[in-house]
């Protein structure tokens, strides 16, 4: 077998071995002749982005998926449906009203509503709050649904919650998202689930990004100050 040809180095003043193929070729730098002339190259290549995405190549032309009712682990292995928590609060709103009512029948509740109404009169004698607060409220509340729009649909991307930061599978607490199969191929893009447009922000299965942009835009661009204000 004929001996292993070597390859010429190059030894620098603090004593570095450099090859032809090391770092003395990888970390030379462009002229700023050959930068411009680079860009004046490349420049007529580039287009301008669009400013529609097209919704069937998304993401890779990912399908639509559905989740499941939101739950919460209870325990190791059980987990409780949050759907049930609507005719549970219903039959307890009921049984609270119910019990308020006999409360107030009482001649010792009644004399203490007497002494304190829970109201006190304006000293102007004005009626209500002013109509610039209510417009101030109105307009917060219009830019909230911004913000809470595009965090659903940046909770569909993950759509699981853990106590700790190493979203180890199996440990969540709080899913709306069948179990993480035992595939090892098993990525974030096959965990994500569809939103409808009317709920989340944009809308889109796997559009974490897009969903970013709007709940940092609007909550820490541009309408910020009126949204501070109000």
């Amino acid at each position: 077998m004929a001996p292993r040809r070597k390859m010429p180095t190059t030894t620098t003043e603090r004593g570095d071995v450099l090859s032809p193929i090391g770092p003395d070729r990888s970390s030379r730098q462009a002229t700023p002749e050959q930068t411009a002339s680079t860009r004046r190259w490349q420049r007529p290549q580039l287009t301008r982005g669009e400013d529609t995405i097209d919704v069937a190549t998304w993401a890779g032309s990912v399908p639509a998926a559905s989740g499941i009712a939101p739950r919460v682990r209870v325990g190791r292995t059980r987990w409780f449906n949050l759907l049930w928590l609507l005719p549970i609060g219903f039959v307890a709103l009921i049984v609270g009203i119910a019990l308020a009512q006999e409360l107030r029948a009482l001649p010792a509740v009644a004399s203490f509503i007497e002494r304190n109404p829970g109201t006190v009169a304006p000293p102007n004698g004005q009626q209500g709050i002013p109509a610039w607060v209510g417009w101030q409220h109105f307009f917060n509340l219009f830019l909230l649904t911004f913000i809470i729009r595009s965090g659903v649909q940046i909770m569909t991307d993950h759509p699981r919650l853990y106590w700790t930061r190493h979203s180890t599978p199996g440990r969540d607490w709080f899913r709306f998202q069948n179990r993480v199969p035992d595939d090892p191929l098993w990525t974030a893009k096959q965990d994500s689930v569809s939103l409808p447009g009317q709920v989340g922000l944009p809308g889109l299965r796997h559009s974490i990004g897009l969903a970013r942009w709007w709940h940092l835009g609007v909550g820490s661009g541009w309408p910020t100050a009126p949204c501070s204000t109000s």
